[in-house]
């Protein structure tokens, strides 16, 4: 697209269009109109694009349109996570699910700033969160990883809705699960879903080439409370 205004333009013209995909896409001026977005949609991913352009879009319309929703992709950028925040506390009880990753160089500084703009907690209503790459076999060219901020962010949640939470994980062996930097308080976990959210399902999704059965062993001795309660799943993925 030469311009936002001119992508708007192109999502307004379908009146009844229920879910909407914005991949790999650019435009080098982002002034927008006062385009409508059609209020049938219920299905919001944004992926390698502009998404603070979009929020601040939606935000801006009145009144704004309430997405239950949203898929924010494997990798946040921070320049993004201000505009993501105001438009999901703008939704409030409304988001039903949501769907986040930090896969980049600084991870953890990515999540960290996900962290500080952005207020899961509310959201009442949200019964499934997705993260991506909690755990990721990239680490080894990152300086940093997104785990640990991962951990607190899952504190800001409401348990009242929360049904279930997965956890993307793609280690090339299980000793990356305690890694000496930016180790994962795993403790903490184990509490948090044996505790307050021990009402929703913990659910890890392995992907790669890694010992599913040793992953499996590995988890369930981190999360003790949670593995005896019967609310920790562990699933290999495929992609």
């Amino acid at each position: 697209f030469d311009s936002f205004s001119q992508a708007l333009e192109f999502i307004a013209s379908f009146p009844l269009l229920q879910s909407l995909s914005i991949h790999d896409a650019i435009w080098t001026d982002p002034r927008m109109d006062t385009h409508p977005l059609p209020i049938s949609l219920h299905h919001l991913t944004l992926c390698d694009c502009y998404q603070r352009d979009i929020f601040d879009w939606l935000c801006f319309l009145e009144p704004i349109p309430l997405i239950p929703h949203i898929n924010l992709g494997y990798s946040v950028r921070p320049a993004d996570t201000q505009s993501i925040g105001t438009y999901l506390s703008h939704l409030g009880d409304a988001l039903q699910t949501l769907t986040f990753g930090f896969w980049s160089f600084d991870a953890g500084g990515d999540a960290e700033d996900f962290y500080l703009a952005v207020n899961l907690g509310l959201n009442t209503a949200l019964r499934h969160l997705r993260v991506d790459y909690f755990i990721s076999n990239v680490e080894v060219s990152q300086v940093t990883s997104a785990g640990p901020w991962v951990v607190k962010i899952l504190h800001q949640l409401n348990p009242a809705a929360l049904e279930r939470v997965d956890l993307g994980i793609s280690p090339w062996s299980v000793d990356e699960l305690d890694a000496e930097a930016d180790s994962i308080d795993w403790v903490d976990l184990d509490r948090l879903f044996s505790g307050r959210l021990g009402g929703a399902r913990l659910r890890f999704l392995v992907y790669g080439h890694v010992d599913f059965e040793q992953v499996c062993r590995a988890l369930k001795d981190r999360l003790a409370s949670c593995s005896q309660r019967g609310n920790l799943l562990i699933e290999r993925c495929s992609a």
